[in-house]
């Protein structure tokens, strides 16, 4: 279950990197505030990461 949500995450931020835009508060623009997109997507790709990491690691 956890494997099939780390892998919605991981398409989520490749999509958004893609579009160039972040969902928070408010939609954020890559072009228009480059610092808090870049934020938001490491936040992002952190999360996603870990519970990568995290449901690969519960099988062994």
């Amino acid at each position: 279950m956890w494997f099939i949500i780390s892998i919605v995450l991981v398409l989520w931020v490749l999509y958004d990197l893609i579009k160039g835009e972040v969902w928070s508060y408010y939609k954020i623009y890559r072009s228009s505030e480059p610092g808090k997109y870049w934020f938001y997507m490491l936040i992002w790709s952190l999360i996603a990461g870990a519970s990568l990491y995290m449901s690969i690691g519960s099988y062994y």
